[in-house]
């Protein structure tokens, strides 16, 4: 199925193909990523590791002392960026040289590769910017990895070596929120997971401040905002594949 929203260029189909490339808003975003049940096998081995250190419970970087021998012993050269502050990775990811780079590792979890698929997608050098996406599950949520079968960071590690890589896309929203100063603020934002509005984005967000209960966070902040029931308005304008439009409210 796809969703043709050209206001908002927001795309979700599965494609085929063998490398990732930066598209122009015409076209489909879609991303290259490693899973367990691949489309495509391919030779890759120059590998740049972002890791947070602070995810799942700051094991990230224990994550990264359990792969990189794998990778290495199976003849891949390991560079690595640490994140130092929030945001860091998306900064990584936007910046970093790719030019001599196969593979972009994610050690950390759903919020990391967020930033960096924000920060791939923005690069302003396209060329040279072909690379497949790998997760190493280290975070609270793992949703991505789950999807694409990465059970373990070991397990990411072992598809790298195999080539095993598959399509996926990138949504993408052109988004007005209102400022402090209540002037209109514009930006773009990537996604590969899930873009939410009312209760999941209001689950998240209480979810973030009981971090400290561990994987339970979600399950909890999900019951308090159910009992709570809150309600929420929105307006919806959109564009379908036949060029119709349509408008939700309520």
């Amino acid at each position: 199925t796809v969703f043709n929203t050209p206001n908002t260029h927001t795309q979700r189909q599965l494609l085929e193909g063998s490398t990732s490339k930066m598209k122009t808003d015409d076209e489909v975003h879609s991303y290259s990523v490693f899973c367990e049940e691949p489309e495509i096998d391919l030779e890759l081995k120059r590998i740049l590791i972002i890791v947070n250190p602070k995810s799942g419970r700051r094991k990230g970087l224990n994550v990264l002392e359990r792969v990189r021998p794998i990778l290495e012993n199976g003849g891949c050269t390991v560079k690595v960026s640490e994140t130092q502050y929030a945001g860091h990775a998306r900064v990584l990811a936007e910046e970093e040289d790719l030019s001599n780079i196969d593979v972009l590792g994610v050690i950390g979890g759903d919020g990391t590769l967020h930033e960096i698929v924000n920060g791939f997608m923005s690069r302003k050098v396209k060329k040279n910017s072909s690379v497949t996406l790998c997760m190493f599950p280290a975070g609270t949520g793992n949703t991505v990895a789950y999807d694409l079968k990465i059970t373990s960071p070991e397990k990411a590690a072992e598809i790298i070596l195999k080539g095993l890589t598959r399509r996926i896309d990138v949504g993408v929203l052109d988004k007005v929120t209102p400022s402090s100063n209540n002037n209109a603020e514009e930006g773009r934002l990537y996604w590969i997971n899930i873009c939410g509005y009312a209760l999941p984005t209001t689950v998240l967000e209480l979810a973030n401040r009981l971090r400290f209960l561990g994987g339970a966070q979600y399950d909890i902040a999900g019951k308090i905002s159910l009992v709570k029931n809150k309600g929420y308005e929105c307006k919806i304008e959109m564009i379908d594949a036949n060029n119709k439009e349509h408008t939700l409210e309520g």
